[in-house]
């Protein structure tokens, strides 16, 4: 097959779109029959091509995180804060954000990462517990702390016993709680609030947070 950039003949490369999310990997087009489907590319384009692409993923990964801070610091704007005083932390995760690509899975992870900083916890995001992840630890306070969007409202069950799991690898005196994601959409400085009644409860089962 000819090369579908420069039109040379005899093309030994084709896009594996079952790797894409690590750029694309080569493969042999071995038989005529089968590269008539797939665009093929002699060594240079194909370079290139790699090239191009690691370029553009790197741009759009560093546009996500930029778009996902905007998003949460734009939701802070409408809970009438006084703005100023979020300034040092807003900052401060706007540039560890920066750096640290999926320590961030959604902007209400990056409102709740804000609220604590200002707030003086210290975290430690997407960590490793087990065979679990989970959004915040807490370690000084021995709390889990985990962002809930509307599919967990279905997931329950097993939640709860993701929770357990966890706490069993944690050892004794830690809880998991876990904030629903519209109550970070329209209060969100309430966070340390809940924060503190685990703390003076240690029983997540007792947290309401729309009674804080």
């Amino acid at each position: 097959m000819k090369c579908w950039v420069c039109g040379e003949p005899n093309a030994e490369y084709t896009r594996n779109l079952t790797a894409e999310y690590n750029l694309y990997s080569n493969i042999t087009c071995k038989a005529p029959v089968k590269s008539e489907h797939k665009r093929c590319y002699c060594k240079k384009c194909f370079e290139e091509m790699r090239e191009r692409l690691r370029n553009e993923n790197e741009q759009y990964t560093l546009l996500k995180r930029k778009r996902l801070f905007e998003r949460a610091v734009d939701t802070l704007e409408h809970q009438g804060l006084n703005f100023y005083k979020y300034e040092e932390a807003i900052k401060t995760i706007e540039e560890y954000n920066e750096k640290n690509d999926g320590k961030f899975d959604s902007s209400y992870e990056i409102i709740a990462a804000i609220i604590l900083i200002k707030n003086r916890y210290h975290i430690k995001p997407q960590y490793k517990i087990g065979r679990f992840q989970v959004d915040f630890l807490l370690p000084e306070d021995k709390i889990v702390l985990e962002i809930d969007g509307e599919r967990h409202a279905h997931k329950k069950g097993h939640d709860s016993v993701r929770d357990e799991k966890i706490r069993n690898e944690l050892g004794d005196g830690w809880q998991v709680l876990r904030i629903p994601t519209d109550l970070l959409e329209q209060d969100a400085a309430k966070l340390p609030d809940a924060i503190e009644k685990v703390m003076d409860y240690r029983d997540t089962r007792k947290i309401n947070w729309r009674s804080l």
